[in-house]
């Protein structure tokens, strides 16, 4: 779940057409749950999310056996560490998009104000600090050049690697977070990529 889900729960928030296009093309589905209230209760939402899509597989026209949260890890430009300690983190406190203020108040929102960084935070809030990695699904990592999250997404990237979990990591030179850039050659590569990935990782055939 995209940090900005947390920030942005009651709102309304874009969704890039081309992104969305594509999904369908290829036989993709989205569920995307938007909890209201601090942890655990964004992670109980999604076990429920995912629980009844499962369910609603025939209705959805979806197949079970291919949830993408449950047999493969899509990590594109994921916030994965409330520590903030990273040097991307650091350095990129005033970039547009997204930035070191966005960060907070997203984990603010996620944990509760007065939580992130301290030992009360749980691995099933911020990944990065699972001391295990091991048995988890495949995973597609992404990373931006200018985006807080680049280092941390690629530190996860090389300890998934450790872990013996396949992995792939994709560093996308010269641009923000997301790296969707609407009609430039970077932009084309990042979507093209994310769908390729989610059709191997889901087992999604044809074109």
């Amino acid at each position: 779940m995209a940090g900005s889900s947390w920030a942005a729960s009651r709102s309304s928030s874009p969704r890039h057409p081309r992104r969305r296009r594509g999904r369908h093309r290829r036989g993709l589905r989205r569920v995307p749950p938007r909890p209201e209230n601090p942890f655990p209760a964004g992670l109980e939402d999604c076990y429920a999310a995912l629980t009844w899509t499962a369910k609603s597989a025939s209705e959805l026209g979806i197949d079970p056996g291919r949830l993408g949260i449950v047999c493969f890890q899509y990590l594109g430009v994921a916030e994965l560490d409330d520590r903030l300690r990273t040097p991307s983190m650091r350095d990129y406190d005033d970039v547009p998009l997204w930035n070191r203020h966005a960060t907070d108040v997203s984990w603010d929102c996620c944990l509760g104000e007065g939580r992130r960084g301290t030992t009360d935070v749980s691995p099933y809030a911020a990944p990065a600090r699972a001391q295990d990695l091991s048995g988890l699904p495949p995973a597609f990592v992404t990373a931006c050049q200018y985006d807080p999250f680049r280092d941390e997404d690629i530190d996860y990237a090389q300890r998934l690697a450790h872990a013996d979990v396949p992995t792939e990591l994709a560093l996308y030179p010269g641009v923000l977070h997301g790296g969707i850039i609407p009609e430039s050659a970077v932009g084309g590569r990042v979507l093209t990529d994310t769908l390729a990935a989610l059709r191997r990782g889901l087992g999604v055939r044809g074109a």
